[in-house]
């Protein structure tokens, strides 16, 4: 649904659909309450902000567990190209 809502909206229509709302002005990242607003401003920082805090938990030696996850993952979705070694 956000997929076709916000993507297809704004390129193929240059708006979003209905039930899709995006500004700057919006006082959270995302809201979801029957229809979406999201601030695409505070969403990105809060993306990169998990992202940030993903990479630190990977890394721990607290984590290995996170760790055994993301490389069995990674070996089941990595296209075998990324794998080989490059000559």
């Amino acid at each position: 649904m956000v997929y076709q809502s916000v993507r297809n909206g704004l390129f193929h229509d240059a708006m979003t659909k209905a039930g899709i709302g995006i500004g700057s002005e919006l006082p959270a990242a995302l809201d979801v309450d029957g229809k979406i607003l999201m601030n695409p401003d505070l969403f990105i920082a809060a993306v990169v902000a998990d992202f940030d805090q993903y990479i630190l938990e990977l890394n721990s030696s607290e984590r290995a567990d996170l760790r055994v996850n993301f490389e069995k993952l990674w070996d089941e979705r990595a296209p075998s190209y990324w794998l080989e070694p490059k000559a």
